[in-house]
Formats: C-alpha cells, structure tokens, sequence
C-alpha cells in the first residue's frame, strides 16, 4: 500500500526509504513531529492526511493501539527479538482454571482429591499459544490477536481506496 502511494521517483531512487509510518508519540524527541520526514514520500495530500489521522499516538492508549503493536510485532521480529510463546491448558471451566492456578501457585497446600476428580472429569486439553509482550503486561492468544492484527489493516487500507485507485 504504502509502496503504490509513494511518489515514483523515491520509489525507483531510494526504495529501502518506502514504508507506512507508524507513531505512538505526535512528537520525536526534539519536538518535531514524529512523521517529518516520513510522510513526504506520499504524492497525494488526501493520503497524508489519512495516514496522519490512523496513527496510534491519536488514540486513548497508543502503546496498545493495534496498528502500533503490528508495527512493534514487526520491528522485533526484523532485529529478531520475536515475543516469547508459550503453551497453557484449559482444565474445563473458569472455575477449575482458577483452582488449577491457586495449586499450581501454592504448590505446599495440599490438593483436594474431589477437586483432582472434577477436573479429571472436566478437563480437555486444548493448547493455548499466546504471545507476550504484545499487549503491554498481558499475554494474548494468538489467534484472536492476529485476527485483530488482519482487521487493523483492513480498516486502514479501506480509508484509502480512491487514493490507491490514482496510482
């Protein structure tokens, strides 16, 4: 998207230079505004000014806006500092969950045998992948966070379709 709304001579000249800016914060640390510089590669003034409103720094919390974590997801990755994944299990209810949890935290309190037999009698094993470090101090399932990941970007290049259209 970004590549077909750059102006063609930045694009033939310096393509490495080519990409969507994303900001958390409206100003860089000399006070200039964190897309100067960036944002001038684009040929028409309708798509500066969509890109300049979708950015995270706009929002409520834009270190948990999601075209923010795509873009951080995406940094690390490149520089190969990809988020830890791990593996849970779902024991059957919320219920059973939360037990689970307080004897898995408190291994020296002994564990009930009617609470071991529900949640043999309840449990299903079904893997949880989750990344962490994407949403700030949560873990995330992977699937619903990626399926958010997809609708961000969705959202965004359908603000742009006259604009790409000229191209």
């Amino acid at each position: 998207m970004a590549w077909l709304l750059a102006i063609p001579a930045i694009r033939e000249k310096t393509p490495v230079r080519v990409e969507f800016p994303v900001g958390c914060e409206r100003l860089n640390k000399d006070g200039a505004p964190s897309l100067k510089g960036k944002i001038e590669i684009f040929a028409s003034d309708t798509a500066k000014q969509i890109i300049e409103r979708v950015q995270p720094y706009n929002g409520a919390d834009p270190l948990n806006d999601i075209l923010w974590l795509i873009h951080d997801l995406d940094r690390k990755a490149k520089h190969r500092e990809l988020p830890l994944a791990f593996t849970g299990f779902d024991l059957g209810s919320p219920q059973l969950n939360a037990i689970g949890r307080f004897y898995a935290e408190n291994p020296s309190v002994p564990f009930p045998v009617h609470i071991a037999r529900q949640i043999d009698k309840h449990m299903k094993f079904s893997p949880i992948v989750v990344l962490s470090d994407v949403v700030k101090g949560q873990a995330q399932p992977i699937i619903p966070t990626l399926r958010s990941f997809e609708s961000e970007v969705w959202y965004v290049f359908n603000q742009l379709p006259g604009e790409l259209a000229k191209c």
